[in-house]
């Protein structure tokens, strides 16, 4: 039996580049409430644990929730409105995804983005590529909680065992753990390489192209 089942994948910074759209919303957001903008290399920073953490370190040190809350829904439906104007799959992500699809993977999304956006993306940038995708949400904890990743897995019928997690971040690795799968690191994404540089994923992988090579050198080594 093949290692591996189903492939999972974090969705901002790993598959997808959507920096460019979420630093418009934001700072167009922030601009109308009089609070200062900030650079796309910030707004980076701020990506990865959902809008409530995004609007939090975008907005001044101590700001009450009552006023993240007041900004971050305006911010919710600017972002809703213009949610794929420049947002990109990265170089070499869609020859991966059919690459792995081709083998026999399934394949799912996993991301901290709004659920109903994260199912937009996915359809539009990837369509039947991806068999489920899963994200935020008032009953689905945000990661490094294993439950997005086990709702994958229940959707897609696999164990995790059989089960590879792929991400950008130190959130990832962690989420990854807590589910009980295996997990490989993109260094093309947003994430701190000095944070990530402790970790000890399967593989550290710098290029989209890399991943069906290990991904199915894996699976040979264990068939």
């Amino acid at each position: 039996m093949s290692r591996y089942d189903a492939v999972l994948f974090d969705m901002d910074g790993t598959l997808l580049d959507t920096a460019d759209d979420i630093a418009a919303a934001l700072n167009q957001t922030l601009s109308e409430f009089g609070y200062p903008t900030h650079g796309r290399d910030a707004v980076i920073r701020f990506i990865g644990s959902g809008a409530y953490r995004l609007m939090e370190r975008a907005l001044p040190a101590h700001t009450d929730s009552a006023e993240i809350e007041r900004i971050l829904s305006a911010y919710r439906e600017r972002y809703r409105q213009h949610i794929s104007e420049r947002t990109r799959p990265f170089p070499g992500v869609l020859p991966m995804l059919s690459a792995l699809d081709e083998a026999g993977l399934k394949l799912a999304i996993i991301s901290n983005k709004g659920d109903a956006n994260v199912k937009r993306l996915a359809k539009e940038h990837f369509g039947s590529l991806i068999h489920t995708a899963v994200g935020a949400s008032d009953t689905v904890p945000l990661k490094p909680d294993p439950d997005m990743l086990q709702t994958a897995m229940r959707h897609l019928g696999v164990e995790p065992e059989h089960t590879l997690y792929i991400g950008d971040a130190p959130t990832d690795y962690y989420a990854a753990q807590n589910a009980d799968t295996d997990c490989i690191l993109a260094r093309w994404g947003y994430g701190d390489p000095r944070a990530m540089s402790p970790l000890l994923p399967l593989y550290f992988a710098g290029d989209p192209a890399e991943l069906p090579m290990l991904i199915l050198q894996e699976q040979e080594g264990s068939s």
